[in-house]
């Protein structure tokens, strides 16, 4: 049986990627790795984060084995560590910069730039706003979901207002459940989340089913 290490830095979304990847892959035995102290080392530089997540993923890394990062503040500079990793958001920012206009969501500040980076590496003549909710990731943190996906949305509703897209980006997997909720509240019918862009990488590039 091969093994699929999930590596994470906030708990509250282990359960949900999890279940999610063993539903698509039951023959895999999927394993969950947590570090929630690595990003804080981007407080000291880049290198820092390198030397922490490569020690890591040589750590789990077993042979035919497939390592996912499923943070998005780490996504460029997992790429750099490491060539054969799967990285959670490389799907949807490609397709992301197939659209002009494009509204990029966010919670935790590390994430914007990988994320806006990431996106105009495929293609730099976009129009890119960011839409950063301050503090709603705090309630994500504590348990208060309801709080938090109600911070998201009223933010999306205000930048909707004074704007138009061709495609909101929800940057982190902890944003990917509210896909459909911000489908219903704002008629808007390309909102790209991360997590099921994920699995369809795992499909086509690395496990050929």
């Amino acid at each position: 049986m091969r093994d699929i290490f999930l590596i994470h830095t906030v708990p509250m979304i282990i359960q949900d990627i999890s279940i999610q990847v063993k539903k698509e892959f039951p023959n895999f035995r999927v394993s969950n790795v947590l570090d929630d102290y690595i990003l804080s080392l981007f407080d000291s530089g880049n290198e820092n984060v390198k030397k922490r997540l490569s020690l890591l993923i040589n750590a789990i890394k077993i042979k035919n084995s497939i390592v996912v990062i499923t943070c998005s503040s780490l996504s460029r500079i997992a790429r750099e560590v490491d060539n054969n990793l799967v990285i959670i958001d490389e799907y949807m920012l490609k397709k992301a910069s197939t659209f002009k206009n494009i509204l990029v969501v966010a919670t935790a500040e590390t994430t914007i730039e990988p994320t806006v980076n990431g996106i105009k590496s495929y293609n730099n003549d976009v129009n890119l706003d960011v839409c950063f909710v301050e503090h709603a990731i705090d309630f994500y943190k504590n348990g208060d979901k309801k709080t938090h996906d109600e911070y998201v949305i009223n933010a999306l509703k205000e930048q909707l207002s004074k704007n138009s897209y061709d495609v909101i980006v929800l940057a982190q997997a902890s944003l990917a459940h509210l896909r459909e909720p911000i489908i219903k509240s704002t008629n808007h019918k390309e909102v790209l989340t991360n997590v099921s862009m994920m699995i369809e990488q795992l499909k086509k590039e690395i496990l050929y089913v």
